[in-house]
């Protein structure tokens, strides 16, 4: 039996809000067949907004069914977006994706180039340039909106023309001649894309339907579902999720009513507000929010809202920490997933050869997996890419000089993973006659896979995969009039267009706690609600910034526009405030960025008195947030990790270079990654020279000279020329001939350092000093450092010694080419304490290298202010020495009694790459974890400074 019709060709029913819409909407339609004895509504369409909406409602059909004891056929349920093709017969079959893309991509590769100019500013040439997909894909989701609505792009540039601010009528004329030879390809091969077979069937009045329509709180449809629906109108109830009181605030359709929602007041109680510091608080504010439910609501009845999806992995986390079981609803991106992310890295190396995408690619935990199979070990492949980009900072994967040949890690990294992609290299082919390559390239990593469909990355990956074979078939159902060979990287990037925004989903458990998108919350019908992110950017949402369309143009055309979006979301948080039993709001005051965040205007949608009460809180100059410190506190202690101990040496350290000494007395604990763990950074994203590589650099030139046979020259033209041409073949051995434009600069600089350097060399010589050794002559330096206790043994290596030609007395000189240019005294003492014990102990190797005390020692500072480059000597006295060997002698006991323990803080400065070991981005967390454990402290540099053979234990 059918529902019964009012008098009113498109009826309307009001769902009071004051209870979910989905529970009233499941009443609804059973009302509507209360006169037979068995629910038939098998002859009615229910329309709701999104695809989980659906499914709850199809979960309460079957549950009231069940209550009632009465016999149920069901509806069909679909969306806005699914109902039009079951209201009229297409005359043509649908194009697929793939398609349609191939057509946009025929229609821009007609155009001249000169009207390509108006779309990008280097429009490509070449057929196989995978920047015609990018802009095919750009100008199908343009058309696919304008279409929604009703519009061509000659229907944007007609109606743009009328306005004043205007000025892309050229533009807009082209996109409307592309747009024709699009359609036209899709006419000539009798096929049709959705959104023109639905404005055809509109046109000529083909929209029927032999079954009743019910639409359940669709409050939002664009204009050509409200003109298909006109045409089947007496078939069709809409019903609005809002109480009869609002019925002027809708249209006949059950639409929103833009202009009446602009001066709606939001009715929200101030103590269901939380203000949270950034995503971490906020993930905190959930947890804290459902405790204080009490217990009242089950897992399954509480759910949280997160607008900004970017947090998600903070809540996930935070939540999982107190053994909360979170489940984001709508899924995550297959973009995220192994084998789209392998494809991804694919493409981008068969664009463009360079290193820094072999790398990527062999960092691929899948192509790692492959190697080992094949008796490789991929991190020691990876190390080597990692310690050859920081040393030579090449541009290729493959073509370096013939020095770097001889020892290029890349060149084997480059062979291996030319076998890997060896099925996607030849001539361009048909995008099917690839398909089966891509198979074999995927099968070659993922063939033996096993999945495990309880673990979500297995369960994304198989989704992956069976997406890209959709996609895969895609290629081989494209037209012939559109089958033009292309290389493999085109024919990945078709496929992968079509996953684009395809999700894997948790499967639900008992005890998930739904994580739900904005747009979804309205018609959950949970009792308690937490909602993220109330601010602005996402709730309201905004266009951003459009190439084609600003908001100006939306708002003339009528389609969504930042208005029309304020309206939508002020309409769903009513909602959900007036439906909601429990509620929570979190406002953030940065995003997960860093970045500061405004609270969402729908909060001052309100009376004079509550906007100017909220405003005093949340412009406030408080970055704590609202939370108590006891909460904080509390949270703190559950959610930090603890920075690893350090563990007993099986062997202590029988060797310290004099360098050694500054990095324990800067951080007892960081000495201990560098020196004892020799932990470092495996990286290759540098981009130029970092100051180790460009001191190293300057070093071995200096030392090319210091043993060269112009180093006694008094003449500063015949040391620059030896300098230049050594830095020259110095930098063509390490980075090739074509290095990098910012290594070009960086050497330049250094040149202009050197330059000086020979004068200031000049002058030394003229003070009667000679070159007597360098680093190349006396290699590294050892000897027995005693204390009272221990012994070690001391090394160093000495960057220069020079001789005084008439007293005989020696110098020891330490090249120094970092910005500050500072003096040995300013480098080794802070506030009269010794920081850095490096020239005091250089003394301890006058003997082992044959020198006579006392001696000499000093930098050769070469800042970047050129006007600062010196000969800089200490000028300590015995005594000072002294202190600074009774210093050296605490710290090799305190290092040999494993003194490791805690970490200083603040962190000390050049400490970078142990940052997240201990933990120092991480708000209060390393702090709190330091006064756990004040009672187990080492030496800090004051103890080391200051106290006599103080003997501490870790």
């Amino acid at each position: 039996m059918g529902l019964r019709k009012a008098p009113n060709p498109m009826q309307q029913v009001f769902l009071d809000w004051t209870r979910p819409a989905l529970p009233a909407a499941s009443e609804f339609l059973f009302q509507s067949v209360s006169n037979s004895e068995i629910a038939d509504l098998s002859q009615t369409i229910v329309v709701v907004p999104g695809g989980r909406a659906g499914r709850r409602l199809g979960e309460l059909l079957l549950r009231h069914s069940r209550e009632a004891d009465r016999c149920y056929l069901a509806p069909i349920i679909t969306t806005v977006g699914g109902l039009p093709e079951m209201l009229y017969q297409p005359r043509f079959p649908f194009a697929n994706k793939i398609v349609q893309q191939l057509a946009w991509t025929k229609a821009l590769q007609e155009t001249p180039k000169k009207d390509l100019k108006q779309l990008a500013k280097d429009p490509p040439t070449r057929p196989d340039d995978s920047q015609w997909v990018e802009l095919a894909g750009m100008l199908q989701q343009q058309h696919r909106e304008l279409a929604g609505d009703g519009f061509g792009f000659n229907d944007v540039l007609r109606v743009g023309s009328e306005m004043e601010t205007f000025d892309e009528a050229d533009r807009w004329q082209v996109l409307a001649d592309i747009q024709q030879r699009y359609l036209a390809l899709l006419d000539e091969l009798q096929i049709w894309d959705r959104q023109t077979a639905r404005l055809k069937a509109i046109e000529f009045n083909e929209c029927e339907s032999n079954r009743d329509i019910v639409l359940v709180a669709t409050a939002d449809m664009n204009q050509v579902m409200r003109r298909i629906l006109d045409q089947v109108s007496d078939r069709v109830t809409s019903l609005v999720f809002a109480p009869e009181s609002m019925r002027s605030r809708f249209d006949s359709y059950g639409c929103l009513d833009v202009e009446a929602w602009q001066r709606s007041r939001l009715k929200l109680r101030d103590e269901n507000i939380v203000l949270a510091n950034n995503a971490a608080g906020q993930a905190d504010s959930i947890v804290d929010a459902i405790a204080g439910f009490d217990g009242r609501f089950a897992a399954d009845e509480i759910s949280i809202g997160v607008p900004d999806e970017t947090i998600i992995p903070h809540v996930e986390n935070i939540m999982r920490q107190s053994d909360l079981n979170p489940r984001w609803g709508p899924g995550s991106s297959l973009e995220k997933s192994r084998p789209i992310r392998f494809l991804r890295s694919v493409v981008d190396y068969l664009n463009d050869a360079s290193f820094d995408n072999l790398a990527e690619l062999v960092r691929n935990p899948d192509v790692g997996r492959w190697l080992r199979g094949k008796h490789q070990n991929p991190n020691q492949l990876i190390v080597g890419l990692d310690q050859f980009q920081r040393e030579h900072l090449p541009n290729s994967a493959d073509k370096f000089s013939a020095q770097l040949d001889r020892n290029a890690t890349p060149a084997l990294a480059a062979k291996v993973v030319a076998d890997l992609l060896k099925p996607l290299k030849g001539k361009n082919r048909t995008p099917g006659d690839w398909s089966s390559e891509i198979v074999k390239v995927l099968s070659t990593l993922f063939g033996t896979t096993q999945i495990d469909t309880e673990d979500p990355v297995q369960r994304a990956t198989l989704a992956a995969i069976d997406a890209i074979r959709d996609g895969l078939q895609q290629l081989t159902a494209i037209p012939q009039s559109l089958n033009a060979p292309v290389p493999a990287n085109q024919a990945i990037l078709m496929t992968l267009a079509q996953t684009r925004s395809l999700t894997s989903s948790k499967p639900a458990e008992p005890d998930s706690v739904e994580l739900l998108g904005w747009l979804e919350l309205p018609l959950d019908d949970a009792p308690a609600k937490i909602i993220t992110s109330f601010n602005e950017g996402f709730v309201p949402s905004s266009i951003d910034s459009d190439l084609f369309l600003p908001n100006s143009l939306r708002s003339q055309l009528g389609i969504d526009d930042t208005r029309r979006l304020y309206a939508r979301d002020i309409y769903a948080a009513s909602a959900i405030a007036a439906s909601t039993r429990e509620l929570r709001i979190v406002v953030g005051r940065h995003r997960s960025d860093g970045e500061p965040s405004l609270p969402s205007r729908l909060l001052f949608a309100a009376d004079d008195a509550t906007v100017l009460r909220r405003s005093l809180r949340f412009f406030a100059d408080d970055s704590s947030g609202d939370r108590s410190e006891a909460s904080f506190d509390n949270l703190r202690e559950r959610h930090a990790f603890n920075i690893p101990r350090p563990q007993p040496l099986k062997n202590r350290l029988k060797k310290l270079s004099v360098t050694a000494f500054r990095s324990y007395l800067a951080c007892p604990y960081r000495f201990y990654l560098q020196h004892v763990l020799r932990l470092d950074e495996s990286t290759d994203s540098h981009a130029e020279l970092d100051p180790r590589s460009f001191g190293t650099l300057m070093h071995t030139v200096l030392e090319d000279f210091g043993s060269g046979p112009e180093k006694d020259s008094q003449s500063r033209d015949v040391i620059t020329e030896f300098l230049d041409h050594t830095l020259n073949e110095r930098v063509k051995e390490k980075f090739g001939r074509r290095a990098r434009p910012a290594v070009r600069v960086q050497v330049e600089q250094m040149r202009t350092r050197l330059h000086a350097f020979a004068g200031q060399q000049v002058e030394w010589r003229d003070k009667g000093w000679r070159i007597h050794s360098t680093e190349k002559d006396t290699k590294e330096t050892s000897t027995q450092f005693k204390t009272d206790r221990n012994e070690v043994d001391l090394v160093g290596r000495i960057d220069r010694i020079d001789r005084h030609e008439e007293t005989g007395k020696y110098a020891i000189l330490d090249y120094k080419s970092s910005e500050s240019g500072s003096s040995p005294n300013q480098t080794h003492l802070k506030s009269g304490e010794w920081v850095d014990l490096q020239l005091p102990l250089y003394r301890h190797f006058v003997g082992p290298l044959g020198l006579r005390e006392p001696v000499d020692l000093g930098y050769i500072l070469l800042p970047n202010d050129t006007t600062r480059v010196a000969f800089s000597l200490a000028d300590w006295d015995p005594t000072e020495l002294r202190e600074a060997d009774s210093v050296a002698a605490r710290v090799v006991d305190a290092i040999c009694d494993e003194v490791f323990w805690p970490p200083t803080r603040p962190a000390p400065p050049f400490s970078e790459v142990y940052a997240a070991i201990c933990q120092d981005t991480v708000f209060d967390r390393g702090d709190a974890m330091v006064a756990r454990h004040e009672g187990s402290q080492g030496l800090a540099r004051n103890d080391v400074n200051n106290a006599s053979n103080s003997e501490t234990s870790s």
